[in-house]
């Protein structure tokens, strides 16, 4: 169950949203490449500048709302496509994997607890430690005051689409919009449908169960942990797609830094982002 005990941050990350992330070929060690990020707005898929927040359209995923995961083992981006099944409508989530060359996605298997197919998936998140990935799923209710919640989280076959739900997360919204591992911590966001008011919470790997860790406020959408930089990216909006852009997030206060300015009202469709990824960058033609 859900406490309102803050939690530290992991100390395998700094986590202070002022210090401004570099765009340079290596980190500050001149050991490592740093990471490429990525996110999905109108429909797209977009690469994003890391020191300015600016977008450079890549191509269209043929979806509307995506989640985006990367898995370090099998060096592959895995999605979530067909997220939200429609009010009334047959189930519709399943797993599949993207080519962030070109934007296109490969549909895999349905998600499914037991032999049902969810109603309902969202976040989405590789265990760096163990190497599982962990899932927010929704089971309950077809109708729209439930269509878009995500009540459980859980661990996910990959290859089956099997879920193994761990618990329900006891959240201001008990809606699991996003998962993220920060350092070796998993973290889920839960963003108000109504307002975008956002929290983020720690979510214990054995039993599902959520501590809440800090409120960012409105506008947080999306969390994008960024190890080689040593930084949490966001991306945010208002609740009406107007404000949006890409940001570091302080988890200490919930406070964010904008990278740059805010994209022009309209663009990108007038959508939202719905996805955010930090990896190694491809090797593209």
């Amino acid at each position: 169950a859900q406490t309102d005990v803050a939690a530290a941050p992991d100390a395998a990350l700094s986590l202070d949203a002022a210090a401004a992330p570099s765009d340079a070929a290596v980190n500050d060690t001149g050991a490592s490449p740093l990471n490429a990020l990525f996110a999905h707005i109108g429909g797209k898929l977009v690469s994003v500048n890391a020191s300015t927040g600016a977008l450079t359209e890549i191509g269209a995923t043929g979806q509307n709302y995506i989640v985006l995961a990367w898995d370090d083992g099998a060096k592959v981006v895995r999605v979530i496509l067909d997220t939200y099944s429609p009010v009334g409508g047959g189930a519709t989530p399943k797993l599949g994997t993207m080519n962030l060359c070109t934007g296109a996605v490969t549909p895999g298997p349905a998600i499914k607890v037991g032999n049902d197919q969810v109603r309902r998936a969202e976040g989405l998140a590789r265990d760096p430690s163990t190497g599982k990935f962990h899932i927010t799923v929704g089971r309950s209710g077809s109708g729209a005051a439930t269509e878009f919640i995500t009540e459980s989280n859980g661990t996910i076959d990959v290859a089956t689409g099997t879920v193994t739900v761990l618990g329900n997360h006891n959240t201001h919204q008990d809606d699991g919009d996003n998962l993220a591992f920060v350092g070796s911590t998993l973290h889920l966001l839960d963003v108000a449908t109504g307002t975008n008011q956002g929290t983020v919470y720690t979510i214990d790997e054995m039993t599902g169960a959520a501590t809440k860790l800090v409120d960012t406020g409105p506008k947080v959408l999306r969390l994008a942990p960024d190890p080689t930089r040593n930084v949490v990216f966001v991306a945010y909006g208002e609740i009406n797609a107007t404000a949006r852009g890409i940001a570091t997030l302080n988890l200490t206060n919930g406070s964010f830094a904008k990278l740059g300015p805010d994209l022009p009202n309209g663009t990108y469709g007038g959508g939202q982002f719905t996805g955010l990824l930090s990896v190694p960058a491809p090797s593209c033609p």
